[in-house]
């Protein structure tokens, strides 16, 4: 499980960071189907959260509103490269969450300590769609494994509850019939496909 989970999150950063980098400084202030940032919030959101999960993967205390989608977004934690920034910040987490015992010892987080597994699991989880987000926002299609959109299915249903719709996920969107895995899982994260 510990590499299979450490080669899905390799993948899923790797995916995040090529469109970071496709991103111009025309885009930064464009519009997301995250419907409150922009393309700028966004990248701040990955780049942070990322940096904040490693910091507790790594048994460091983090204030609970630092990681706060809405201060992530908001803080800018894109340097003088934000794709650069953002492999620094994975690199860190995969370092952390890939040393012995890692992913089975309990983190403190501000609504209780999680296995880093999940950690692990969320950083899958923002990488993927975040990072079709940003395909979106830049008018580019994804290209994603079906094994990892399968992955991040798996995650997303057991993670997203009805309380955080309107929140932080809309409503699930209706997909087309013969949607592909991913259409589908977007739609059910509340992005229009």
């Amino acid at each position: 499980m510990r590499m299979e989970l450490l080669d899905r999150l390799e993948q899923a950063t790797e995916f995040a960071a090529s469109w970071i980098a496709q991103v111009s400084e025309a885009d930064w202030p464009a519009d997301t189907p995250c419907t409150e940032w922009s393309v700028r919030q966004l990248a701040n959101h990955l780049i942070g959260g990322t940096l904040l999960l490693s910091q507790v993967a790594s048994g460091q205390r983090v204030e609970p509103m630092a990681l706060a989608p809405s201060t992530t977004a908001n803080t800018e934690y894109r340097g003088l490269s934000a794709v650069d920034s953002y492999r620094t910040a994975t690199k860190h987490a995969l370092s952390a969450l890939g040393s012995p015992g890692a992913l089975r010892r309990r983190w403190a987080m501000p609504l209780g300590p999680l296995p880093g597994s999940v950690l692990g699991n969320l950083l899958i989880f923002d990488a993927v769609v975040h990072g079709w987000d940003l395909s979106r926002a830049l008018g580019r299609p994804a290209v994603l494994s079906d094994e990892l959109v399968s992955h991040v299915d798996w995650f997303a249903r057991g993670f997203v509850q009805a309380s955080a719709r309107g929140r932080i996920f809309g409503a699930p969107v209706a997909v087309a019939e013969g949607a592909s895995s991913c259409d589908r899982l977007m739609g059910f994260l509340g992005r229009a496909v």
